[in-house]
């Protein structure tokens, strides 16, 4: 299992917008201080997954049918989510 935004009050798009820069494709790595992150619609709920490393990138980005958006998000607004996001190996 990995690591997804679940933000208080619940609204994952607003928080991406206000804290992220959304991409128009799927990224194939990081930008340094920054990780992807994929808001998934999954039907009945949406989730936020973070890409924390080069697996979890992939997996994200396989097409499995459902809508999915990137976004590409600063560490320090991950820290919440995921203790020292900036510091697990890439």
């Amino acid at each position: 299992m990995g690591y997804y935004i679940n933000p208080p009050g619940g609204d994952k798009v607003a928080w991406l917008l206000a804290n992220g820069k959304r991409l128009q494709q799927a990224p194939t790595s990081r930008t340094e201080g920054t990780h992807p992150v994929c808001l998934i619609n999954n039907g009945v709920f949406l989730a936020a997954g973070i890409a924390y490393d080069q697996g979890e990138l992939e997996t994200f980005s396989a097409e499995d049918g459902r809508s999915k958006y990137w976004f590409e998000v600063p560490d320090i607004a991950l820290e919440e989510y995921c203790k020292g996001i900036s510091e697990i190996p890439w």
